[in-house]
């Protein structure tokens, strides 16, 4: 295995929780524990906890499939999400 062979990716922490907190109910819609912890409820969910290297305030994940499977289960979770809230809203203006 040479040098260019093992892509690391470095992603903050709060980042993280933030963007694929509607992954799992544990974080969703509110979290309200520590980065750390939020990105191992995340993880552990998606079933990605053994893809990662925790730093302190950095997530090392160790194969881009991880980062896709996080970014194609977002997208789709993120319409069932727009449509409850504009189904909120419409209730709220009427």
């Amino acid at each position: 295995m040479d040098e260019h062979s093992t892509v690391i990716h470095c992603i903050l922490l709060i980042y993280i929780t933030d963007r694929y907190k509607m992954l799992t109910s544990d974080t969703w819609p509110t979290w309200n524990g520590g980065a750390q912890q939020g990105c191992q409820a995340i993880l552990s969910h998606t079933g990605f906890l053994e893809d990662v290297q925790f730093g302190k305030t950095k997530l090392f994940i160790k194969t881009p499939k991880t980062v896709f499977t996080l970014e194609s289960q977002r997208s789709a979770r993120l319409p069932a999400i727009v449509l409850f809230l504009q189904k909120v809203r419409f209730k709220l203006c009427s």
